[in-house]
This record gives structure tokens, C-alpha cells and sequence, in this order.
């Protein structure tokens, strides 16, 4: 196996120094937001979780993921995770989350098979939050809910 350059080396350190300097600065603004808002977590009784990558709030209550989307404010984009919803968004330099909330009680999570449009012959199962209105059934949009 061929040594690598002095170049490689130095550009490998770099990329290992620029790397922990963005990691430190994604969990500093964790922290930050925590502090900043530690009397809204406090009011909802509700802690974040010891995930590095974002501010988590684990299993939230639908009232009190309800409630901490109301405080913190924002667009919050919502996905599908098994039979509830995830939401999230970033606020200032925080990604924060709302991780395996149940579904608004006129909604519930379907399983849908989907042809992939570059390949017709290939089918898909995706899960997707379905919502009834009235008495009609709609796919729910990116609004909140």
C-alpha cells in the first residue's frame, strides 16, 4: 500500500478539524436552545432527550406536542413513522423535534402501494396520514395537525 502525501495528510486534518468544529457548533446551539427555552419544556413538564443531532421531545402526548408547536411558533414539517408522526423544524441554529407523536384522533396512518414513475413495473408501499373531513377521506398536506 502506497503512503499518502503530506498534502493528503494535511488536507485529511483539515477535513477531520472542519468536521468537529461543525459538531461542536451543532450541539452549541442544542444548548443554547434548551436554555432558551427551558421555561417552555419546564411549563409542559416535558424534557428533551440526550440525542446529539437535535433537539428531541420523545413520545410527546398529541396535547403536548399541540402545545410545544404553539410555544415554539413556526412551519413544522410533519412525516410518517409507523402508526405516528414525527414533526420538526429548525429554529435559529436548532433542529428541533417532536419524535413519535400520535395522530390527530380524525386521522390515521394507511399503507398505500404507489407505482415509481421511472420504473411503471415496480411498486411501492408508503405509509401516509389520511385524514377524514366531513365524510370525505383526504391525504393530509403539509399543513399542521
Amino acid at each position: 500500500m502506497e503512503k499518502p502525501t503530506i498534502d493528503q495528510i494535511r488536507t485529511k486534518i483539515d477535513e477531520v478539524i472542519s468536521y468537529h468544529r461543525a459538531d461542536v457548533k451543532r450541539r452549541l446551539a442544542i444548548v443554547e436552545f434548551i436554555e432558551k427555552h427551558r421555561s417552555i419544556f419546564e411549563e409542559h413538564l416535558v424534557a428533551p432527550t440526550h440525542y446529539p443531532q437535535s433537539v428531541d421531545i420523545d413520545n410527546p402526548s398529541r396535547e403536548d406536542a399541540l402545545a410545544l408547536m404553539k410555544a415554539f411558533g413556526g412551519k413544522w414539517t410533519k412525516n410518517v413513522n409507523g402508526v405516528n408522526v414525527d414533526y420538526w423544524q429548525k429554529i435559529g441554529d436548532a433542529i428541533v423535534r417532536l419524535w413519535s407523536t400520535p395522530p390527530p384522533p380524525s386521522c390515521r396512518v394507511v399503507e398505500v402501494e404507489e407505482i415509481v414513475p421511472a420504473k411503471p413495473e415496480e411498486k411501492v408501499i408508503r405509509k401516509r396520514l389520511v385524514c377524514t373531513n366531513g365524510s370525505s377521506v383526504e391525504e393530509s398536506k403539509d399543513d399542521l395537525i
